[in-house]
């Protein structure tokens, strides 16, 4: 730790020395100044403390208050609140808004450096996201979504908009579940061409659809109209398989005319190619074991797909015709 740091505000050391204290786990770019206590006054909220996706909680505030009165808050015991060499949290707002509401004057700290914004946005994080005696709320899968988007707005230029440049971040953190997982949930919420224009109604794709082709398909049985869930097997499609089997087993094509319900729009278009792949040879595979006369592809009708304008970049149908035969 750094000693002759000249400090913008007062601070108040300990007669403990500091190798008996709890020290902040580091993350890569940052380290210690100094352990010490800081007026509380002089600390400056906001900015770098990102977190948690819905701020400090007030249960937990209160909590806090408790053990400060009782006379139970060591705060050698614990990581200390982390802030940087100009006096911004970093890390600890529940503590130190606790020490606020007990009218505490003073509150132990680590000062630390950073090498940029992005890397205490980091350490904000990875603190919350260790486990401690204190008994702190953990952050969790939604608050590592925030901290990401928070981490892509500093001006550092560490943290880019692409998977590879948010995974990396993501690697730094610490983090123990899918980094997959929240690299895909970032980029949904920070990609706009991923949001789904609308959610098309049944009146909407037979409207759509009469518009386009000329005919009403709720009048036609060769055609099927009804939402899917993109993501799940083609065998939970029941309602839609039974009612186009008979056409296909008479030897005659039909079309599907869909929406996606409970899909994310960056999973439209893989699980269109999907489908499109996979339900007739599920369909067809099926009816061989009940029907005699389904013994062979021969006879068997064909699917054509009418995916309805969802995304910015759809054509008004998204157009996908089965080639089996």
């Amino acid at each position: 730790m750094t000693k002759n740091y000249k400090f913008p505000y007062e601070i108040q050391e300990d007669e403990r020395p500091e190798k008996y204290c709890r020290k902040p786990t580091l993350v890569s770019g940052m380290k210690i100044v100094k352990l010490c206590y800081v007026k509380v006054e002089d600390i400056i909220r906001g900015g770098l403390n990102k977190a948690r996706s819905k701020g400090a909680r007030e249960i937990k505030i209160s909590d806090i208050m408790n053990a400060i009165d009782a006379g139970m808050y060591d705060p050698f015991s614990y990581p200390p609140p982390v802030i940087t060499t100009d006096w911004i949290l970093v890390a600890g707002e529940h503590r130190l808004c606790a020490h606020q509401g007990c009218d505490k004057d003073w509150i132990w700290v680590a000062i630390c450096e950073f090498d940029g914004d992005t890397r205490a946005t980091a350490y904000s994080f990875a603190e919350n996201y260790e486990v401690h005696d204190f008994g702190h709320d953990l952050s969790d899968d939604d608050d590592l979504v925030f901290n990401v988007k928070q981490a892509l707005q500093s001006n550092d230029g560490e943290v880019n908009p692409n998977k590879s440049s948010i995974r990396k971040y993501i690697k730094s953190l610490n983090y123990k579940g899918s980094i997959e997982a929240i690299v895909t949930r970032v980029m949904m919420e920070i990609d706009v061409s991923w949001v789904p224009l609308h959610a098309a109604t049944h009146k909407d794709m037979v409207e759509k659809y009469e518009e386009v082709y000329g005919i009403d398909p709720d009048t036609d049985d060769s055609i099927w109209v009804g939402g899917l869930i993109g993501t799940e097997k083609v065998a939970y499609f029941v309602r839609c398989i039974r009612a186009i089997l008979p056409t296909l087993l008479k030897g005659e094509d039909v079309t599907i005319v869909t929406k996606f319900n409970k899909t994310k729009s960056f999973q439209f278009e893989s699980n269109r190619k999907r489908i499109a792949k996979e339900l007739r040879s599920h369909i067809l595979n099926s009816a061989r074991a009940i029907v005699n006369a389904a013994d062979s592809a021969k006879g068997f009708g064909k699917i054509n797909y009418r995916f309805i304008k969802q995304l910015p970049s759809d054509p008004t149908f998204t157009e996908i015709n089965s080639n089996e035969k």
